[in-house]
């Protein structure tokens, strides 16, 4: 980029952007896909990161967004005002209060818990699954949840309520609360390693099991989402141990078959 510096006479010289083009380019594509930005707001800030590119590259760069309607939310255009909330109460600490939405059989928003206020001190904010979290500690029950941001309304700081500790067991690592996990051994077809990969990272333990399958060791949280992970794979990925795993699992695959053939 080229600068100008006024004076007599004019001196120039070439600069590079605080921003490389791929690196705006990276920027903009997490926006566009952000399921916790609505339209409007994700193409304003989409703009305002395209500008940096030069005139040129900016009109380039506007070219080839393609955002998908249908992830976006319709509503809480308010998003940056609770986000510049939450990084003030976690920067100096102080407890939040909002109502928590949720949805109800008509896909009509609504207010979750008959609109009861949330009083919550708040840890940090991570982003997810296109989506951006925090976490907190409610001040009633003194415990570690997660919140959506885009389904917290209303927000505003409770200078008045003294903000609670973050508690020992709080790992840092992925901005989660401890979860207790167990370690799992998979066999998968060999095909599949790229998946497991995905899912577990490239550290994951593996080993040949025959020509064509290897095994997986990892620590997971057994749970539904775990379960239906597996389920994906219809049948090419098998849990092997623990045995309550194998257990859990077979039980889930039994409920499901009964409630098929019941309403069959």
């Amino acid at each position: 980029m080229l600068f100008v510096v006024r004076s007599s006479p004019n001196r120039y010289f070439w600069g590079e952007r605080e921003l490389q083009i791929p690196e705006l380019k990276l920027l903009i594509d997490a926006v566009a896909s952000s399921r916790s930005i609505t339209e409007k707001k994700s193409k304003e800030l989409i703009g305002k990161l395209a500008a940096m590119g030069g005139r040129h590259w900016s009109e380039d760069l506007m070219d080839h967004v393609h955002i998908d309607r249908r992830s976006k939310p319709k509503e809480n255009q308010n998003i940056y005002y609770t986000i510049d909330v939450l990084h003030r109460a976690i920067s100096d600490p102080c407890p939040v209060e909002f109502r928590y939405l949720d949805y109800d059989e008509n896909k009509k928003r609504i207010l979750a818990g008959d609109g009861e206020t949330c009083i919550v001190t708040p840890c940090v904010m991570y982003w997810e699954n296109d989506f951006y979290h925090m976490i907190g500690i409610s001040q009633d029950a003194e415990e570690i949840n997660t919140y959506r941001i885009d389904r917290s309304v209303g927000i505003a700081r409770r200078r008045d309520i003294r903000a609670l500790e973050i508690p020992e067991g709080f790992c840092a690592p992925g901005y989660c609360p401890e979860k207790k996990t167990e370690t799992v051994e998979l066999q998968c077809d060999n095909d599949l390693m790229s998946a497991v990969i995905d899912r577990f990272g490239e550290d994951i333990e593996t080993r040949k099991e025959d020509d064509s399958t290897f095994i997986a060791r990892a620590a997971v949280e057994l749970s539904s989402a775990f379960y239906a992970w597996v389920f994906l794979f219809g049948g090419r990925i098998r849990i092997r141990a623990p045995r309550k795993a194998v257990r859990a699992y077979y039980r889930m695959l039994k409920d499901a078959q009964k409630m098929i053939v019941e309403e069959g």
